[in-house]
Protein backbone atom coordinates (compact mmCIF):
# COMPACT_ATOMS: atom_id res chain seq x y z
CA UNK A 1 0.00 0.00 0.00
CA UNK A 2 3.03 2.32 0.31
CA UNK A 3 2.93 2.99 -3.42
CA UNK A 4 -0.60 4.34 -3.26
CA UNK A 5 0.02 6.37 -0.11
CA UNK A 6 3.01 8.01 -1.76
CA UNK A 7 1.02 9.04 -4.80
CA UNK A 8 -1.77 10.51 -2.71
CA UNK A 9 0.92 12.58 -0.99
CA UNK A 10 2.34 13.68 -4.34
CA UNK A 11 -1.04 14.97 -5.45
CA UNK A 12 -0.84 17.90 -3.02
CA UNK A 13 2.70 19.19 -3.70
CA UNK A 14 3.75 21.82 -6.26
CA UNK A 15 5.92 20.88 -9.22
CA UNK A 16 9.22 22.75 -9.63
CA UNK A 17 10.68 20.93 -12.65
CA UNK A 18 14.20 20.28 -11.31
CA UNK A 19 16.41 18.26 -13.67
CA UNK A 20 20.07 17.42 -13.21
CA UNK A 21 22.62 15.63 -15.35
CA UNK A 22 24.16 12.23 -14.60
CA UNK A 23 27.02 10.35 -16.21
CA UNK A 24 26.63 6.85 -17.61
CA UNK A 25 27.67 3.93 -15.40
CA UNK A 26 26.79 0.22 -15.14
CA UNK A 27 23.32 -0.20 -13.65
CA UNK A 28 22.34 -2.52 -10.83
CA UNK A 29 19.00 -2.90 -9.11
CA UNK A 30 18.93 -2.33 -5.38
CA UNK A 31 16.78 -4.50 -3.15
CA UNK A 32 16.01 -8.10 -2.26
CA UNK A 33 14.00 -10.32 -4.57
CA UNK A 34 10.62 -11.09 -3.09
CA UNK A 35 8.16 -13.58 -4.58
CA UNK A 36 4.46 -12.85 -4.03
CA UNK A 37 2.01 -15.76 -4.28
CA UNK A 38 -1.76 -15.38 -4.00
CA UNK A 39 -3.40 -18.66 -2.95
CA UNK A 40 -7.13 -19.37 -3.33
CA UNK A 41 -8.24 -22.25 -1.08
CA UNK A 42 -11.63 -23.91 -1.63
CA UNK A 43 -13.30 -26.88 0.05
CA UNK A 44 -14.65 -29.95 -1.71
CA UNK A 45 -17.80 -27.99 -2.66
CA UNK A 46 -15.89 -25.05 -4.15
CA UNK A 47 -16.53 -22.71 -1.21
CA UNK A 48 -13.68 -20.50 0.08
CA UNK A 49 -11.83 -21.72 3.17
CA UNK A 50 -11.19 -18.99 5.75
CA UNK A 51 -9.18 -18.73 8.95
CA UNK A 52 -5.98 -20.50 7.88
CA UNK A 53 -2.70 -19.39 9.48
CA UNK A 54 0.80 -18.90 8.10
CA UNK A 55 1.85 -22.18 9.75
CA UNK A 56 -0.80 -24.05 7.73
CA UNK A 57 1.09 -23.38 4.48
CA UNK A 58 4.26 -25.02 3.19
CA UNK A 59 5.98 -23.53 0.13
CA UNK A 60 8.69 -25.06 -2.03
CA UNK A 61 10.50 -23.59 -5.04
CA UNK A 62 12.22 -26.04 -7.34
CA UNK A 63 11.77 -28.66 -4.59
CA UNK A 64 13.56 -26.54 -1.95
CA UNK A 65 11.61 -25.46 1.12
CA UNK A 66 11.03 -21.71 1.43
CA UNK A 67 10.36 -19.61 4.53
CA UNK A 68 7.08 -17.73 4.32
CA UNK A 69 7.58 -14.07 5.21
CA UNK A 70 4.54 -11.85 5.21
CA UNK A 71 1.11 -13.47 5.31
CA UNK A 72 -2.33 -11.94 4.89
CA UNK A 73 -5.83 -13.28 4.43
CA UNK A 74 -8.21 -11.37 2.13
CA UNK A 75 -11.96 -11.83 2.56
CA UNK A 76 -14.62 -10.54 0.18
CA UNK A 77 -16.18 -7.44 1.69
CA UNK A 78 -19.94 -7.07 1.96
CA UNK A 79 -21.60 -4.10 0.30
CA UNK A 80 -21.59 -1.99 3.50
CA UNK A 81 -17.85 -2.49 4.04
CA UNK A 82 -17.16 -1.86 0.37
CA UNK A 83 -18.92 1.50 0.60
CA UNK A 84 -17.12 2.35 3.85
CA UNK A 85 -13.64 1.52 2.58
CA UNK A 86 -13.89 2.94 -0.95
CA UNK A 87 -10.98 5.29 -1.61
CA UNK A 88 -12.00 8.22 -3.76
CA UNK A 89 -9.66 10.06 -6.09
CA UNK A 90 -8.40 13.16 -4.25
CA UNK A 91 -9.79 16.35 -5.75
CA UNK A 92 -7.15 17.85 -8.02
CA UNK A 93 -6.68 21.51 -8.83
CA UNK A 94 -7.49 22.70 -12.38
CA UNK A 95 -4.92 21.53 -14.91
CA UNK A 96 -3.64 18.65 -12.73
CA UNK A 97 -4.14 15.01 -13.80
CA UNK A 98 -2.95 11.61 -12.58
CA UNK A 99 -2.90 7.96 -13.66
CA UNK A 100 -3.80 6.84 -10.14
CA UNK A 101 -6.77 4.41 -10.15
CA UNK A 102 -8.81 4.38 -6.89
CA UNK A 103 -9.82 0.96 -5.57
CA UNK A 104 -11.12 -0.38 -2.25
CA UNK A 105 -8.71 -1.34 0.50
CA UNK A 106 -8.22 -5.09 0.87
CA UNK A 107 -10.45 -5.97 -2.09
CA UNK A 108 -9.54 -7.61 -5.37
CA UNK A 109 -9.93 -5.81 -8.69
CA UNK A 110 -12.11 -7.43 -11.37
CA UNK A 111 -11.72 -6.96 -15.12
CA UNK A 112 -13.79 -8.38 -17.99
CA UNK A 113 -11.98 -8.75 -21.33
CA UNK A 114 -14.32 -9.29 -24.30
CA UNK A 115 -12.10 -10.79 -26.98
CA UNK A 116 -13.52 -10.28 -30.48
CA UNK A 117 -10.20 -11.07 -32.16
CA UNK A 118 -10.35 -14.77 -31.27
CA UNK A 119 -14.11 -15.28 -30.94
CA UNK A 120 -16.74 -15.90 -33.67
CA UNK A 121 -19.56 -13.35 -33.78
CA UNK A 122 -22.27 -15.87 -32.80
CA UNK A 123 -20.35 -16.66 -29.63
CA UNK A 124 -19.80 -12.97 -28.88
CA UNK A 125 -23.58 -12.55 -28.74
CA UNK A 126 -23.81 -15.52 -26.37
CA UNK A 127 -21.18 -13.93 -24.09
CA UNK A 128 -23.10 -10.65 -23.89
CA UNK A 129 -26.32 -12.50 -23.03
CA UNK A 130 -24.58 -14.42 -20.25
CA UNK A 131 -22.87 -11.30 -18.87
CA UNK A 132 -26.18 -9.45 -18.70
CA UNK A 133 -27.54 -12.40 -16.75
CA UNK A 134 -24.62 -12.08 -14.31
CA UNK A 135 -24.93 -8.29 -13.93
CA UNK A 136 -28.65 -8.63 -13.16
CA UNK A 137 -27.67 -10.60 -10.06
CA UNK A 138 -24.29 -9.09 -9.23
CA UNK A 139 -23.44 -8.66 -5.55
CA UNK A 140 -23.77 -4.98 -4.55
CA UNK A 141 -20.46 -3.14 -4.32
CA UNK A 142 -18.43 -5.38 -6.66
CA UNK A 143 -16.34 -3.08 -8.88
CA UNK A 144 -15.70 -4.18 -12.47
CA UNK A 145 -13.88 -2.68 -15.46
CA UNK A 146 -14.59 -3.81 -19.04
CA UNK A 147 -12.14 -3.96 -21.96
CA UNK A 148 -12.61 -5.01 -25.56
CA UNK A 149 -10.04 -6.62 -27.86
CA UNK A 150 -10.39 -6.36 -31.62
CA UNK A 151 -7.67 -4.92 -33.80
CA UNK A 152 -6.37 -3.35 -30.57
CA UNK A 153 -7.20 -3.16 -26.88
CA UNK A 154 -9.74 -0.52 -25.83
CA UNK A 155 -11.23 0.42 -22.47
CA UNK A 156 -15.02 0.19 -22.62
CA UNK A 157 -15.69 1.10 -18.98
CA UNK A 158 -13.45 2.05 -16.07
CA UNK A 159 -14.07 0.51 -12.65
CA UNK A 160 -17.64 0.88 -11.47
CA UNK A 161 -20.00 -0.92 -9.10
CA UNK A 162 -23.10 0.46 -10.82
CA UNK A 163 -24.89 -2.46 -12.51
CA UNK A 164 -26.89 -0.12 -14.76
CA UNK A 165 -23.68 1.30 -16.23
CA UNK A 166 -22.33 -2.22 -16.76
CA UNK A 167 -25.54 -3.26 -18.51
CA UNK A 168 -25.39 -0.29 -20.88
CA UNK A 169 -21.77 -0.99 -21.79
CA UNK A 170 -22.34 -4.71 -22.38
CA UNK A 171 -25.49 -4.10 -24.41
CA UNK A 172 -23.78 -1.43 -26.53
CA UNK A 173 -20.81 -3.67 -27.38
CA UNK A 174 -21.38 -4.90 -30.92
CA UNK A 175 -20.08 -8.16 -32.36
CA UNK A 176 -16.95 -7.74 -34.48
CA UNK A 177 -16.04 -10.27 -37.17
CA UNK A 178 -12.37 -11.20 -36.89
CA UNK A 179 -10.52 -11.37 -40.20
CA UNK A 180 -7.97 -13.67 -38.49
CA UNK A 181 -10.45 -16.52 -37.93
CA UNK A 182 -11.20 -19.31 -40.39
CA UNK A 183 -14.86 -19.11 -39.42
CA UNK A 184 -15.61 -15.51 -38.29
CA UNK A 185 -19.31 -16.17 -37.64
CA UNK A 186 -19.04 -19.50 -35.80
CA UNK A 187 -21.31 -21.55 -38.04
CA UNK A 188 -21.25 -25.32 -37.66
CA UNK A 189 -20.60 -26.05 -41.30
CA UNK A 190 -16.95 -26.58 -42.15
CA UNK A 191 -15.41 -24.65 -45.02
CA UNK A 192 -13.30 -26.84 -47.26
CA UNK A 193 -9.79 -25.87 -48.26
CA UNK A 194 -8.75 -25.31 -51.86
CA UNK A 195 -6.55 -28.41 -51.65
CA UNK A 196 -9.56 -30.56 -50.65
CA UNK A 197 -11.60 -29.15 -53.53
CA UNK A 198 -8.81 -29.95 -55.99
CA UNK A 199 -8.54 -33.47 -54.56
CA UNK A 200 -12.27 -33.96 -55.22
CA UNK A 201 -11.69 -33.14 -58.90
CA UNK A 202 -8.91 -35.66 -59.44
CA UNK A 203 -11.31 -38.31 -60.69
CA UNK A 204 -12.90 -35.98 -63.26
CA UNK A 205 -9.88 -34.05 -64.52
CA UNK A 206 -6.11 -34.13 -64.68
CA UNK A 207 -5.14 -32.40 -61.46
CA UNK A 208 -1.46 -33.06 -60.73
CA UNK A 209 -0.75 -34.48 -57.29
CA UNK A 210 2.11 -31.99 -56.85
CA UNK A 211 -0.32 -29.08 -57.39
CA UNK A 212 -2.55 -30.38 -54.62
CA UNK A 213 0.43 -30.72 -52.28
CA UNK A 214 1.68 -27.22 -53.09
CA UNK A 215 -1.73 -25.66 -52.54
CA UNK A 216 -2.17 -27.56 -49.25
CA UNK A 217 1.23 -26.36 -48.03
CA UNK A 218 0.40 -22.78 -49.04
CA UNK A 219 -2.94 -22.96 -47.18
CA UNK A 220 -1.11 -24.20 -44.08
CA UNK A 221 1.38 -21.33 -44.19
CA UNK A 222 -1.39 -18.72 -44.60
CA UNK A 223 -3.37 -20.23 -41.73
CA UNK A 224 -0.26 -20.37 -39.57
CA UNK A 225 0.47 -16.68 -40.23
CA UNK A 226 -3.08 -15.75 -39.23
CA UNK A 227 -2.91 -17.83 -36.04
CA UNK A 228 0.51 -16.38 -35.15
CA UNK A 229 -0.77 -12.83 -35.70
CA UNK A 230 -3.76 -13.53 -33.45
CA UNK A 231 -1.52 -14.99 -30.77
CA UNK A 232 0.94 -12.09 -30.73
CA UNK A 233 -1.78 -9.42 -30.91
CA UNK A 234 -3.59 -11.03 -27.99
CA UNK A 235 -0.42 -11.34 -25.92
CA UNK A 236 0.43 -7.70 -26.63
CA UNK A 237 -3.02 -6.74 -25.36
CA UNK A 238 -2.51 -8.77 -22.17
CA UNK A 239 0.86 -7.03 -21.72
CA UNK A 240 -0.88 -3.69 -22.06
CA UNK A 241 -3.45 -4.72 -19.46
CA UNK A 242 -0.63 -5.76 -17.12
CA UNK A 243 0.89 -2.29 -17.49
CA UNK A 244 -2.49 -0.68 -16.80
CA UNK A 245 -3.04 -2.83 -13.69
CA UNK A 246 0.56 -2.84 -12.46
CA UNK A 247 0.22 0.23 -10.25
CA UNK A 248 -3.01 -0.92 -8.59
CA UNK A 249 -2.19 -2.67 -5.30
CA UNK A 250 -3.31 -6.21 -4.56
CA UNK A 251 -4.75 -9.01 -6.65
CA UNK A 252 -6.48 -8.49 -9.99
CA UNK A 253 -8.89 -11.04 -11.46
CA UNK A 254 -8.96 -10.93 -15.26
CA UNK A 255 -11.89 -12.80 -16.81
CA UNK A 256 -10.93 -13.35 -20.45
CA UNK A 257 -13.86 -14.33 -22.70
CA UNK A 258 -12.32 -15.83 -25.82
CA UNK A 259 -12.13 -18.66 -28.31
CA UNK A 260 -8.40 -18.53 -27.50
CA UNK A 261 -5.43 -19.13 -29.82
CA UNK A 262 -2.70 -21.76 -30.18
CA UNK A 263 0.69 -21.02 -28.59
CA UNK A 264 2.38 -23.68 -30.70
CA UNK A 265 1.22 -24.82 -34.14
CA UNK A 266 2.21 -28.47 -34.51
CA UNK A 267 2.69 -30.56 -37.68
CA UNK A 268 -0.56 -31.52 -39.43
CA UNK A 269 -0.24 -35.20 -40.19
CA UNK A 270 -3.58 -35.17 -42.08
CA UNK A 271 -2.38 -32.49 -44.49
CA UNK A 272 -2.39 -33.22 -48.22
CA UNK A 273 0.89 -31.29 -48.46
CA UNK A 274 3.93 -30.75 -46.23
CA UNK A 275 2.85 -31.65 -42.70
CA UNK A 276 5.45 -29.25 -41.26
CA UNK A 277 4.69 -26.24 -43.50
CA UNK A 278 2.54 -24.41 -40.94
CA UNK A 279 4.61 -24.97 -37.81
CA UNK A 280 5.01 -21.87 -35.62
CA UNK A 281 5.47 -20.87 -31.99
CA UNK A 282 4.65 -17.90 -29.77
CA UNK A 283 6.32 -19.53 -26.76
CA UNK A 284 8.74 -16.68 -25.99
CA UNK A 285 6.01 -14.06 -26.29
CA UNK A 286 3.80 -16.18 -23.99
CA UNK A 287 6.58 -16.35 -21.37
CA UNK A 288 7.04 -12.57 -21.52
CA UNK A 289 3.31 -12.07 -20.94
CA UNK A 290 3.27 -14.47 -17.99
CA UNK A 291 6.20 -12.55 -16.47
CA UNK A 292 4.36 -9.25 -16.77
CA UNK A 293 1.07 -10.61 -15.41
CA UNK A 294 2.93 -12.15 -12.47
CA UNK A 295 4.67 -8.87 -11.63
CA UNK A 296 1.34 -7.05 -11.78
CA UNK A 297 -0.32 -9.70 -9.54
CA UNK A 298 -2.91 -10.55 -12.20
CA UNK A 299 -4.70 -13.91 -12.09
CA UNK A 300 -6.26 -14.84 -15.44
CA UNK A 301 -9.56 -16.72 -15.57
CA UNK A 302 -9.94 -17.79 -19.23
CA UNK A 303 -13.58 -18.51 -20.11
CA UNK A 304 -14.21 -20.25 -23.43
CA UNK A 305 -16.78 -18.03 -25.13
CA UNK A 306 -17.87 -20.89 -27.38
CA UNK A 307 -19.42 -22.78 -24.49
CA UNK A 308 -20.17 -26.47 -24.98
CA UNK A 309 -18.79 -27.59 -28.35
CA UNK A 310 -19.49 -30.63 -30.52
CA UNK A 311 -17.32 -31.74 -33.42
CA UNK A 312 -18.89 -30.81 -36.77
CA UNK A 313 -18.00 -34.32 -37.91
CA UNK A 314 -20.68 -35.62 -35.53
CA UNK A 315 -23.44 -33.39 -36.94
CA UNK A 316 -25.50 -33.56 -40.11
CA UNK A 317 -24.04 -30.24 -41.25
CA UNK A 318 -20.81 -31.77 -42.59
CA UNK A 319 -20.67 -31.11 -46.38
CA UNK A 320 -21.67 -34.13 -48.44
CA UNK A 321 -18.38 -34.27 -50.36
CA UNK A 322 -16.56 -34.29 -47.01
CA UNK A 323 -18.73 -37.21 -45.93
CA UNK A 324 -18.09 -39.36 -49.00
CA UNK A 325 -14.35 -38.65 -49.21
CA UNK A 326 -12.37 -41.59 -47.77
CA UNK A 327 -11.50 -40.78 -44.18
CA UNK A 328 -13.42 -37.49 -44.41
CA UNK A 329 -15.26 -37.78 -41.11
CA UNK A 330 -12.14 -38.90 -39.29
CA UNK A 331 -10.08 -36.04 -40.76
CA UNK A 332 -12.72 -33.43 -39.84
CA UNK A 333 -12.99 -34.82 -36.32
CA UNK A 334 -9.19 -34.89 -35.90
CA UNK A 335 -8.93 -31.28 -37.08
CA UNK A 336 -11.62 -30.16 -34.63
CA UNK A 337 -10.06 -32.09 -31.74
CA UNK A 338 -6.53 -30.85 -32.43
CA UNK A 339 -7.55 -27.20 -32.79
CA UNK A 340 -9.79 -27.26 -29.72
CA UNK A 341 -7.17 -29.05 -27.64
CA UNK A 342 -4.49 -26.52 -28.65
CA UNK A 343 -6.72 -23.54 -27.88
CA UNK A 344 -7.87 -24.96 -24.54
CA UNK A 345 -4.27 -25.79 -23.65
CA UNK A 346 -3.45 -22.08 -23.96
CA UNK A 347 -6.26 -21.30 -21.53
CA UNK A 348 -5.15 -23.92 -19.01
CA UNK A 349 -1.51 -22.79 -19.19
CA UNK A 350 -2.48 -19.14 -18.78
CA UNK A 351 -4.59 -20.00 -15.73
CA UNK A 352 -1.94 -22.25 -14.14
CA UNK A 353 0.90 -19.78 -14.71
CA UNK A 354 -1.00 -16.82 -13.21
CA UNK A 355 -3.01 -18.48 -10.41
CA UNK A 356 -6.45 -18.39 -12.04
CA UNK A 357 -8.76 -21.13 -13.31
CA UNK A 358 -9.90 -22.00 -16.84
CA UNK A 359 -13.57 -22.59 -17.68
CA UNK A 360 -13.96 -24.57 -20.92
CA UNK A 361 -16.69 -26.61 -22.61
CA UNK A 362 -19.37 -25.10 -20.39
CA UNK A 363 -22.44 -23.06 -21.29
CA UNK A 364 -22.72 -21.49 -17.82
CA UNK A 365 -20.60 -18.40 -18.51
CA UNK A 366 -22.51 -16.26 -16.00
CA UNK A 367 -21.79 -18.83 -13.30
CA UNK A 368 -18.13 -18.90 -14.37
CA UNK A 369 -17.85 -15.12 -13.82
CA UNK A 370 -19.50 -15.38 -10.41
CA UNK A 371 -17.20 -18.26 -9.45
CA UNK A 372 -14.07 -16.43 -10.63
CA UNK A 373 -14.93 -13.19 -8.80
CA UNK A 374 -15.86 -15.04 -5.62
CA UNK A 375 -12.68 -17.15 -5.64
CA UNK A 376 -10.50 -14.19 -6.55
CA UNK A 377 -11.93 -12.09 -3.70
CA UNK A 378 -11.18 -14.69 -0.98
CA UNK A 379 -7.50 -15.57 -0.92
CA UNK A 380 -4.26 -15.59 1.03
CA UNK A 381 -1.14 -13.63 0.06
CA UNK A 382 2.19 -15.25 0.92
CA UNK A 383 5.64 -13.84 0.27
CA UNK A 384 9.09 -15.39 0.49
CA UNK A 385 12.69 -14.60 -0.41
CA UNK A 386 13.99 -17.42 -2.66
CA UNK A 387 16.87 -19.49 -1.32
CA UNK A 388 18.20 -19.70 -4.89
CA UNK A 389 19.81 -16.29 -5.45
CA UNK A 390 20.93 -16.87 -9.05
CA UNK A 391 18.81 -15.04 -11.65
CA UNK A 392 19.41 -16.50 -15.09
CA UNK A 393 15.89 -16.58 -16.56
CA UNK A 394 15.19 -20.19 -15.56
CA UNK A 395 11.66 -21.32 -14.71
CA UNK A 396 11.15 -21.81 -10.97
CA UNK A 397 8.32 -24.21 -10.13
CA UNK A 398 6.31 -23.23 -7.04
CA UNK A 399 4.38 -25.71 -4.93
CA UNK A 400 2.07 -24.71 -2.08
CA UNK A 401 0.38 -27.26 0.15
CA UNK A 402 -1.50 -27.31 3.44
CA UNK A 403 0.12 -28.86 6.47
CA UNK A 404 -1.69 -30.91 9.09
CA UNK A 405 -5.12 -32.53 8.98
CA UNK A 406 -6.90 -31.05 5.99
CA UNK A 407 -9.08 -32.87 3.53
CA UNK A 408 -10.60 -32.11 0.16
CA UNK A 409 -9.25 -28.58 -0.23
CA UNK A 410 -8.12 -27.34 -3.62
CA UNK A 411 -5.43 -24.70 -3.98
CA UNK A 412 -5.17 -22.30 -6.92
CA UNK A 413 -1.97 -20.26 -7.29
CA UNK A 414 0.61 -19.47 -9.94
CA UNK A 415 2.69 -22.59 -10.48
CA UNK A 416 5.98 -20.84 -11.08
CA UNK A 417 7.81 -17.83 -12.46
CA UNK A 418 10.77 -16.97 -14.66
CA UNK A 419 13.77 -15.88 -12.59
CA UNK A 420 14.82 -12.79 -14.53
CA UNK A 421 16.57 -9.69 -13.47
CA UNK A 422 14.20 -6.80 -14.20
CA UNK A 423 16.27 -5.32 -17.01
CA UNK A 424 15.39 -4.35 -20.57
CA UNK A 425 15.41 -6.98 -23.29
CA UNK A 426 15.36 -6.28 -27.04
CA UNK A 427 11.78 -5.91 -28.21
CA UNK A 428 10.14 -5.31 -31.56
CA UNK A 429 9.08 -1.67 -32.07
CA UNK A 430 5.40 -2.62 -31.92
CA UNK A 431 5.98 -4.08 -28.42
CA UNK A 432 8.06 -1.14 -27.13
CA UNK A 433 6.46 -0.14 -23.80
CA UNK A 434 6.72 3.62 -24.45
CA UNK A 435 5.17 3.32 -27.93
CA UNK A 436 2.34 1.12 -26.69
CA UNK A 437 1.66 3.44 -23.74
CA UNK A 438 1.55 6.42 -26.12
CA UNK A 439 -1.26 4.87 -28.20
CA UNK A 440 -4.29 7.14 -28.48
CA UNK A 441 -7.26 5.84 -26.47
CA UNK A 442 -5.33 2.98 -24.83
CA UNK A 443 -5.77 2.20 -21.11
CA UNK A 444 -3.66 4.36 -18.83
CA UNK A 445 -0.52 2.49 -17.75
CA UNK A 446 0.01 2.55 -13.96
CA UNK A 447 3.32 0.74 -13.42
CA UNK A 448 4.83 4.17 -12.68
CA UNK A 449 2.39 6.43 -10.86
CA UNK A 450 2.67 10.15 -11.53
CA UNK A 451 0.77 13.39 -11.62
CA UNK A 452 1.10 16.05 -14.29
CA UNK A 453 0.20 19.73 -14.40
CA UNK A 454 -0.57 21.36 -17.78
CA UNK A 455 -0.31 25.14 -18.10
CA UNK A 456 -0.92 27.14 -21.31
CA UNK A 457 1.41 29.93 -22.43
CA UNK A 458 -0.18 33.38 -22.36
CA UNK A 459 -0.40 35.58 -25.45
CA UNK A 460 -1.21 35.06 -29.11
CA UNK A 461 -0.63 31.84 -31.02
CA UNK A 462 2.84 31.22 -32.47
CA UNK A 463 3.66 30.61 -36.13
CA UNK A 464 5.94 27.65 -35.42
CA UNK A 465 6.07 24.78 -32.97
CA UNK A 466 8.59 24.85 -30.16
CA UNK A 467 12.13 23.57 -30.69
CA UNK A 468 12.38 19.82 -30.07
CA UNK A 469 8.76 19.20 -31.09
CA UNK A 470 8.11 16.89 -34.06
CA UNK A 471 5.00 18.07 -35.95
CA UNK A 472 3.46 15.66 -38.45
CA UNK A 473 3.85 16.46 -42.16
CA UNK A 474 1.36 19.13 -43.24
CA UNK A 475 0.78 20.47 -39.70
CA UNK A 476 1.74 24.14 -39.94
CA UNK A 477 -0.05 25.79 -37.02
CA UNK A 478 -0.63 28.39 -35.72
CA UNK A 479 0.39 26.82 -32.42
CA UNK A 480 -0.46 27.26 -28.74
CA UNK A 481 2.33 26.24 -26.36
CA UNK A 482 1.89 24.34 -23.07
CA UNK A 483 4.17 23.55 -20.14
CA UNK A 484 3.90 19.91 -18.98
CA UNK A 485 5.22 19.39 -15.43
CA UNK A 486 5.67 15.98 -13.83
CA UNK A 487 5.86 14.54 -10.34
CA UNK A 488 6.90 10.91 -10.75
CA UNK A 489 6.92 8.25 -8.05
CA UNK A 490 10.40 6.70 -7.85
CA UNK A 491 9.60 3.37 -6.21
CA UNK A 492 9.35 1.44 -9.48
CA UNK A 493 12.38 3.06 -11.15
CA UNK A 494 15.74 1.33 -11.43
CA UNK A 495 18.33 3.07 -9.24
CA UNK A 496 21.95 3.40 -10.39
CA UNK A 497 24.72 3.99 -7.80
CA UNK A 498 27.18 6.61 -9.08
CA UNK A 499 30.95 6.90 -8.35
CA UNK A 500 30.43 10.14 -6.42
CA UNK A 501 28.03 8.46 -3.97
CA UNK A 502 24.83 9.78 -5.51
CA UNK A 503 22.03 7.63 -6.97
CA UNK A 504 20.90 8.19 -10.54
CA UNK A 505 17.45 7.85 -12.05
CA UNK A 506 16.91 7.91 -15.80
CA UNK A 507 13.42 8.62 -17.09
CA UNK A 508 11.89 8.81 -20.57
CA UNK A 509 9.21 11.48 -20.96
CA UNK A 510 6.92 11.84 -23.98
CA UNK A 511 3.87 13.88 -24.95
CA UNK A 512 1.82 13.09 -28.05
CA UNK A 513 -0.90 15.35 -29.48
CA UNK A 514 -3.80 13.56 -31.21
CA UNK A 515 -6.72 14.93 -33.20
CA UNK A 516 -10.23 13.48 -32.88
CA UNK A 517 -9.54 10.95 -35.67
CA UNK A 518 -6.65 9.51 -33.68
CA UNK A 519 -3.92 11.01 -35.87
CA UNK A 520 -0.76 12.12 -34.07
CA UNK A 521 -0.19 15.75 -35.09
CA UNK A 522 2.79 16.54 -32.86
CA UNK A 523 5.03 14.94 -30.25
CA UNK A 524 8.04 15.56 -28.05
CA UNK A 525 10.27 13.11 -26.23
CA UNK A 526 13.22 13.49 -23.88
CA UNK A 527 15.35 11.37 -21.59
CA UNK A 528 15.92 13.06 -18.22
CA UNK A 529 18.58 12.09 -15.67
CA UNK A 530 18.71 12.97 -11.98
CA UNK A 531 21.66 12.30 -9.65
CA UNK A 532 20.51 12.58 -6.04
CA UNK A 533 22.18 12.42 -2.64
CA UNK A 534 20.92 10.19 0.16
CA UNK A 535 19.18 13.20 1.72
CA UNK A 536 17.45 14.02 -1.56
CA UNK A 537 16.42 10.36 -1.97
CA UNK A 538 14.72 10.55 1.43
CA UNK A 539 12.90 13.67 0.21
CA UNK A 540 11.35 11.73 -2.66
CA UNK A 541 8.78 10.37 -0.22
CA UNK A 542 7.34 13.88 -0.08
CA UNK A 543 7.69 15.31 -3.57
CA UNK A 544 8.86 12.54 -5.93
CA UNK A 545 11.02 13.10 -9.00
CA UNK A 546 10.20 16.34 -10.81
CA UNK A 547 10.65 17.14 -14.51
CA UNK A 548 9.11 19.36 -17.19
CA UNK A 549 8.61 19.52 -20.97
CA UNK A 550 7.10 21.88 -23.56
CA UNK A 551 4.57 20.87 -26.22
CA UNK A 552 2.84 22.81 -29.00
CA UNK A 553 -0.80 22.17 -29.98
CA UNK A 554 -2.61 23.54 -33.05
CA UNK A 555 -4.59 26.64 -32.07
CA UNK A 556 -7.83 25.54 -33.74
CA UNK A 557 -9.56 22.17 -33.52
CA UNK A 558 -10.10 19.54 -30.81
CA UNK A 559 -7.11 17.57 -29.51
CA UNK A 560 -5.99 15.30 -26.70
CA UNK A 561 -2.63 15.00 -24.95
CA UNK A 562 -1.20 11.55 -24.28
CA UNK A 563 1.50 11.87 -21.58
CA UNK A 564 3.90 8.99 -20.91
CA UNK A 565 6.59 8.36 -18.29
CA UNK A 566 8.95 5.39 -18.71
CA UNK A 567 11.96 3.99 -16.90
CA UNK A 568 14.83 4.41 -19.37
CA UNK A 569 16.73 1.51 -17.73
CA UNK A 570 13.89 -0.86 -16.86
CA UNK A 571 10.70 -1.52 -18.81
CA UNK A 572 7.94 0.02 -16.66
CA UNK A 573 5.71 2.87 -17.82
CA UNK A 574 2.91 5.14 -16.74
CA UNK A 575 0.54 7.14 -18.95
CA UNK A 576 -2.49 9.41 -18.86
CA UNK A 577 -4.65 11.02 -21.57
CA UNK A 578 -6.59 14.28 -21.30
CA UNK A 579 -8.50 16.69 -23.57
CA UNK A 580 -6.70 19.93 -24.41
CA UNK A 581 -10.03 21.70 -23.90
CA UNK A 582 -9.69 21.02 -20.16
CA UNK A 583 -6.58 23.23 -19.90
CA UNK A 584 -6.57 25.70 -22.82
CA UNK A 585 -8.53 28.40 -20.95
CA UNK A 586 -6.57 28.20 -17.70
CA UNK A 587 -4.48 31.22 -16.60
CA UNK A 588 -1.39 31.37 -18.82
CA UNK A 589 2.29 31.86 -18.12
CA UNK A 590 5.09 33.59 -20.00
CA UNK A 591 7.76 31.71 -21.92
CA UNK A 592 11.15 31.75 -20.16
Amino acid sequence: MAKTSLLIGLLFFAVTGRVSGAQSTPTIQIGTKLVVVDVVVTDSHGNPVHGLKKTDFAVTEGGAAQTVGSFEEHVALDSAKLAATARLMPKLEPGVFSNYVPVQENSAVNILLLDSLNTPTNDQMFVRKQLLQYVNNVRPGVRIAIFGLGARLVMLQNFTSNPEILKRVISAKKSEASSMLNDPTGGIEQQESMADLLADQQGDSEVPEQMIQNVASFDAVVQSMQDSTRAKTTLDALNQLARYLGGIPGRKNLMWFSGSFPINILPDMDSLGDAFAGMASAEEEFKDTVRMLGRAQVAVYPIDARGLMISPALTTAVPSNEAVRPGGYLKANNKFSNETSSENNTMFRMADDTGGKAFVNNNGLAQAVESAIDAGSNYYTLTYTPTNTKWHGDYRAIRVKLEGAHGGEKLFYRRGYYADEEKPRPVAPARNPMLVAATHGAPAATQILFRTKITPVAGVAAATALKGNRPAAGENGPWRHYLVQYQTESGNLVRTPMPDGTTAFKVNLAVAVYDMAGKMVNSVGNTMSSALTAEQIAGLRQHGLEYSQWISVPETGRYTLRIVVGDAVGDKVGSVELPVAAVKDLPGLKLP
